[in-house]
């Protein structure tokens, strides 16, 4: 299988793996949208594995409102979202999805969705938080809490702790939520900011990852497609801030920036990423899967050596 047509030539190395890398999915069986949802999912799925993939890694938003419904005649407890995720990934049980929970997934709960773990692992089979080896590299997946707290404070210590405890191993982490004037807010029109310059948590996150020297960061959220970049240089990618930084777009409602400078969600594309994993980088392949085809201007390599 080729390369496809970028800025940059391939890697020289052996690939150690690959992985694919997908976000903001909000699965909701019960909208006029849902259906088209999980056909993307389940396309996605297939196509990694058509690929090698050795797991899929998802930025959060599984869901558009997790497992409770508070609006409407019979607010409650209704987790038909999650038991459809789960349906369409069991489908693969040989591609593992290590996924995490975005503001979406406790939209209406009657609680931060940390109030109700063993529920959530019913369904993604993980916590809130955890680690996962693939090789020498250590991924850490870390899930939004609550529909407007990035993290709390046992997900910062945990971080701090691991970034500390590892100081020789390359480190994928992967959040939900972008990180204010860093990579993912094309032009800043989403505007609402989890991870705001002002905040504490945004300061310790981003002391933790740059304090490594080692770090991937990957998160969602946002929802701005690849092609974003010709009107911001950091939509895809930045390293500015000590770190590696990439957005991932949304696999089900991607965003563009329209000519009156606003966010506009279009449910007509579909982006995601496949990551090939070399000992001294890793190269990013954006993929279309409505087209069906690469995407030039998202695919970038990124040097961090194993």
């Amino acid at each position: 299988m080729g390369f496809p047509v970028g800025r940059m030539t391939p890697p020289e190395g052996t690939k150690l793996y690959s992985f694919g890398l997908i976000s903001d999915t909000h699965i909701q069986p019960d909208s006029t949208d849902g259906e088209i949802y999980s056909a993307r999912l389940e396309t996605a799925l297939a196509w990694f594995k058509e690929q090698g993939a050795t797991f899929v890694a998802h930025c959060g938003d599984i869901t558009n409102v997790g497992l409770y419904m508070g609006e409407g005649s019979s607010p409650g407890y209704y987790p038909d979202q999650f038991a459809e995720f789960k349906r369409i990934c069991d489908l693969y049980p040989d591609l593992p999805v290590y996924s995490i929970c975005g503001n979406h997934d406790s939209y209406y709960s009657e609680g931060p969705i940390e109030s109700y773990k063993t529920e959530l692992q019913s369904y993604t089979g993980h916590g809130l938080y955890y680690y996962a080896y693939q090789g020498n590299d250590l991924l850490l997946f870390i899930s939004q809490p609550s529909g407007t707290l990035p993290l709390n404070e046992a997900e910062l210590n945990w971080l701090e702790v691991m970034m500390l405890s590892y100081p020789h191993k390359r480190c994928f982490v992967f959040i939900h939520p972008y990180i204010s004037g860093d990579s993912g807010n094309t032009l800043d029109a989403y505007g609402n900011a989890l991870l705001p310059d002002s905040s504490t948590v945004t300061t310790r996150v981003k002391k933790a990852l740059a304090g490594h020297g080692n770090v991937v960061l990957f998160h969602g959220h946002t929802h701005f497609m690849p092609s974003m970049q010709e009107l911001d240089e950091l939509t895809n990618y930045t390293n500015k801030n000590g770190f590696h930084s990439v957005h991932v777009p949304s696999l089900s409602a991607p965003a563009f920036v329209n000519e009156a400078g606003e966010r506009q969600i279009t449910n007509e594309e579909s982006y995601g990423y496949l990551v090939d994993v070399y000992d001294d980088c890793i190269l990013l392949r954006g993929r279309d899967f409505v087209k069906n085809q690469w995407i030039p201007i998202g695919t970038f390599k990124i040097n961090c050596r194993q």
